[in-house]
């Protein structure tokens, strides 16, 4: 089975675009390769398509084992060549073929059986291309995973010699054509929504809730009439929360460095644009001088080995609910078709105190900082308007085996038991959140870190576990960077219908990006920090962040 530290949810943050590897290429086994197509019934009048091929080897199954017709779609450069060569090295150049390509665009009505080997989430994002495309009586085969929301035909579960376990669903299409052509007509199929921020297009997000529209209700004193009338207050609308990973672009990013930086006025025009599997807009839910009212970063643990996801909440003045334009997202205002799939998980971060033993730190609590907003009615369609107060950081908390906690103990008995605890005494430092191959992702720099508890945790007598300490420290300011491995490839120029090249879109993007970098570093007035001066240059990296990635 494939590497179960690439979870599902990890997929989905991957899958938040086209252009790139959906799941790591793990080799099928050649027993489960025969049984599949065994299973699904492959004969010489069939044309089986394996979404993601990699090296072939069901393509090649299909055709010189089952006399069926092969057609593997494959994006990885490599095994495009390798699969294509072991083809033609077999003479089977008449019966199979790969296409260098992504499979979400690929054009399966031809195909009546189908094999996957995708992690659940990627087989939920298939899902509704292979209910709307394939043909009733056509067969999906997929291994280890099952595709969530069909009910599999027939389950087969077997263990090979090297003692591994595997199951192969089969799934037959029997949805009619007109049921299948009504799912590709419905208004509201929303499958996944994307941000935008000032025009600029920003990413695929996770999740996102908020935005609604409500009022107080005021009831009146009893009345001669012995009725106690209600009337409402002014409207007021929810925030916007969005949850994201890595592979957003600069033009969100850059407002979550102003933020934490102390640009506390930098307020955002945006949209929540809400679109089917074909990424045609269906929704959109336009915000307008939206305050970012709190950023939050995940709990980090060692162990784990589930998806990263950035947690940001925006406070709009007012918003509007349109219809959506049927467009395409991606050729439009919205996020483009290369957007980056990249890999953020929980277990990845480098946590730097100096004077602190930090390496054996196994766990970081969620870092969340909050811009606290207070609202004032007025005018006369009774919004509110919404201003910034002050930045509220939440504390440093850690844990780490009582044997490497030493220096946590002479810090708190130096900082509190003694009470050397002045501005001199606090400290900075910074966490890194990496990728799996130890890319920097982002980083949090903490200034004026001040201890005020470290504690054993509970500890069962006789327990084989190790002795753990939780140290908290709290924090005067955060700032933010991000590297240039957490951003999208979303600017890319965008290829037309037509097949020419659309460069107005991607010049006016860029010059958008510019623009609201110059903004938010015009804005960028920060007090000085005690014990930690910022530079201005170094203020200006932390909000500007590095360049842009652009593909020709």
């Amino acid at each position: 089975m494939p590497d179960t530290s690439v979870s599902p949810a990890n997929a989905i943050a991957w899958a938040g675009a086209r252009g790139e590897r959906l799941a790591p290429f793990v080799p099928s086994p050649q027993a489960m390769v025969d049984r599949m197509l065994t299973i699904a019934r492959a004969g010489p009048g069939d044309m089986v398509y394996d979404l993601g091929s990699g090296d072939g080897q069901i393509v090649l199954a299909a055709a010189q084992q089952f006399g069926a017709r092969g057609t593997g779609i494959e994006i990885d450069d490599d095994l495009v060549r390798l699969s294509s060569a072991r083809i033609a090295g077999r003479g089977l150049g008449s019966r199979a073929r790969i296409i260098h390509g992504d499979f979400l665009d690929a054009d399966l009505r031809p195909a009546t059986i189908v094999t996957l080997y995708q992690l659940p989430a990627v087989n939920e994002l298939l899902r509704p291309m292979l209910e709307a495309q394939l043909r009733p009586g056509a067969r999906v085969v997929s291994l280890d995973f099952p595709v969530p929301g069909w009910n599999p035909d027939r389950v087969e579960t077997a263990t090979l010699e090297d003692g591994s376990q595997h199951a192969i669903y089969l799934y037959p299409i029997v949805r009619t054509r007109e049921v299948a052509v009504a799912l590709q007509q419905r208004s509201y199929a929303e499958d996944r929504f994307a941000v935008e921020i000032d025009g600029v297009n920003a990413g695929f997000v996770r999740s996102v809730e908020g935005g609604n529209a409500s009022s107080d209700v005021i009831t009146e004193k009893l009345g001669p009439d012995g009725i106690r009338h209600k009337h409402i207050a002014g409207v007021k609308y929810e925030d916007v929360a969005i949850t994201c990973g890595v592979g957003m672009s600069k033009a969100l990013y850059s407002w979550v460095a102003a933020t934490l930086t102390g640009t506390t006025h930098l307020r955002k025009d945006g949209a929540i644009i809400g679109s089917d599997y074909t990424l045609s807009e269906v929704s959109r839910l336009n915000f307008y001088h939206a305050l970012m009212s709190e950023v939050a970063f995940p709990a980090l643990d060692s162990g784990a080995k589930d998806a990263a996801y950035l947690a940001v909440r925006m406070s709009p003045e007012y918003v509007r609910r349109v219809s959506g334009s049927r467009g395409k997202i991606g050729s439009g205002s919205g996020p483009a078709k290369g957007q980056a799939r990249k890999q953020w998980l929980r277990n990845g971060f480098r946590l730097d105190i100096p004077g602190l033993v930090t390496s054996a730190v196994t766990k970081i609590d969620a870092i969340t900082v909050r811009q606290v907003v207070e609202q004032q009615p007025i005018g006369e369609l009774r919004d509110y308007e919404k201003q910034p107060a002050y930045l509220d950081v939440s504390d440093l908390a850690v844990e780490l085996a009582e044997s490497h906690a030493e220096s946590f103990y002479d810090w708190i008995e130096d900082f509190v038991v003694k009470g050397n605890s002045g501005a001199n005494a606090e400290k900075n430092g910074t966490l890194q959140y990496l990728a799996p191959n130890g890319d920097v992702h982002f980083t949090l720099n903490f200034h004026n870190l001040g201890i005020f508890t470290v504690k054993p945790l509970r500890f069962e007598s006789g327990s084989e576990d190790v002795r753990r300490v939780r140290a908290e420290m709290y924090c005067e300011a955060i700032s933010f960077n991000f590297d240039s491995g957490a951003l999208s490839e979303i600017d890319n120029i965008a290829t037309t219908d037509a097949g020419s090249v659309d460069t107005g879109r991607a010049v006016a993007d860029k010059e958008a990006i510019a623009v609201a970098d110059k903004d938010a570093i015009a804005r960028a007035t920060i007090a000085p920090l005690r014990g930690a001066p910022v530079a201005p240059e170094r203020l200006a990296a932390s909000v500007r962040g590095p360049g842009l990635r652009f593909r020709g």
